[in-house]
């Protein structure tokens, strides 16, 4: 995150709920069956268990009718998140319908968190991994960590440990993109 922080779009420029669940299902009926919402922080809508629940309704509504083509699974609802706050919603989330969950965490070092995102809150994205490890019957759970030369590099093994603690999590390593002023220094 730049050290000016990023600005937050006026919720004028948002999509309602309506809006949202109207794009849905228009994506619904042309045959989409997973949904995932992402772009952001999902997590700072204080709707964002209504959307869920809206999703799901869809999903659930297509796969019920008559010639779908839908398969016949749970539908996949997914979010992608910095976790911060998921503890908070976590139940309630599962309970709408949530049943994939994207964490993004690119350190497991408290001091290079706070450098990253200049904030604390590493304890609150651990503390969210373990309790949506501990819903694994209900949610699948991935992490996602972005390796970067010369700050997480060294790291990548303990990533990796943690499918020992939690043998339901997915640990993804994502490449860095380099772009605008942010490329790589080689």
């Amino acid at each position: 995150m730049p050290p000016e922080g990023i600005p937050l779009q006026p919720k004028s420029e948002l999509l309602t709920r309506q809006e949202i669940k109207h794009l849905a299902s228009l994506f619904v009926q042309a045959g989409v069956e997973k949904i995932r919402l992402t772009g952001g922080e999902p997590l700072l809508r204080h709707d964002v268990v209504d959307i869920v629940s809206d999703m799901s309704q869809l999903l659930k509504q297509k796969q019920q009718q008559p010639n779908s083509n839908s398969s016949p699974s749970l539908p996949h609802v997914g979010m992608t998140t910095n976790a911060i706050t998921l503890p908070r919603f976590l139940p309630d989330l599962v309970d709408a319908g949530l049943t994939h969950v994207n964490i993004s965490l690119d350190t497991l070092n408290a001091d290079r968190f706070q450098q990253l995102t200049r904030r604390p809150g590493l304890s609150k994205v651990l503390r969210a991994l373990e309790l949506a490890s501990n819903m694994s019957s209900h949610l699948q759970v991935k992490l996602n960590c972005v390796v970067m030369r010369d700050f997480n590099v060294d790291e990548l093994v303990d990533f990796c440990n943690l499918t020992l603690e939690y043998p339901n999590l997915d640990v993804r390593f994502i490449e860095w993109m380099p772009f605008a002023d942010n490329g790589w220094n080689t």
